[in-house]
């Protein structure tokens, strides 16, 4: 009965030495063993080394994507004008068809 006493009153002693920074230390303790390093402090710098690399690479994808939409902008932008003056050629083309059809229905009529 004493070593059941012993057990539980060990038990009791650590259980009442956890405070909020060792259960903090513990955690950051298994988040960096479950990482494959030591040292908290080596896997918080191999992390933001990650983020790091990711943001440039979504930096230049965004360019990229900019780029390209400015692109299509472009090309769309000078196919408008295209089509414009060939309509206002096509209409000039119309004025002068009129014209002329105009002008050979006022001949036939005399």
């Amino acid at each position: 009965m004493s070593e059941i006493k012993k057990i539980a009153r060990s038990s009791l002693r650590s259980i009442s030495k956890i405070t909020p920074r060792r259960v903090k230390k513990g955690m950051k303790y298994v988040v960096a063993r479950l990482a494959g390093t030591d040292d908290i402090h080596s896997f918080i710098s191999q992390y933001y080394g990650d983020i790091e690399r990711y943001n440039k690479l979504l930096e230049r994808k965004s360019n990229v994507t900019e780029y390209h939409v400015d692109k299509v902008i472009r090309s769309v932008g000078v196919a408008l004008a295209d089509n414009k003056l060939r309509l206002q050629e096509l209409e000039k083309r119309i004025q002068e068809l009129e014209a002329t059809i105009g002008g050979n229905a006022h001949d036939r009529s005399k």
